[in-house]
């Protein structure tokens, strides 16, 4: 566990600087709420969102896989009921005899 505070890493250092994610009360991760939301449209996921303990949501640690997976799943289901979120209607072009698929996004 690094201490975001002290982070080598120039990204987490900005994200702080400028105010985007502020760091929880252990200084593992950054404050989210249950949607994993840090700032408006700022979501977070996997080690950065260690250390959020609030009601029945609580994060100790999240580095294994399995445990992202899961909190993936939950994220992707908050996105989707958010009106904020606008999901492009995606078709598929017909399948080339070469057996590759295209996606074409509108």
């Amino acid at each position: 566990f690094q201490d975001v505070t002290t982070s080598s890493s120039s990204l987490i250092q900005n994200l702080i600087r400028r105010q985007i994610c502020v760091p929880n009360e252990s200084n593992r991760g950054f404050v989210i709420d249950k949607n994993f939301e840090a700032s408006k449209n700022c979501y977070l996921m996997g080690p950065l969102v260690a250390g959020n303990i609030d009601g029945n949501f609580r994060v100790w640690h999240a580095e294994s896989c399995q445990r992202i997976i899961g909190f993936s799943q939950n994220l992707a289901a908050a996105l989707l009921r958010s009106e904020q979120l606008e999901v492009p209607s995606v078709t598929l072009a017909p399948e080339p005899e070469s057996a590759n698929v295209f996606m074409n996004v509108a």
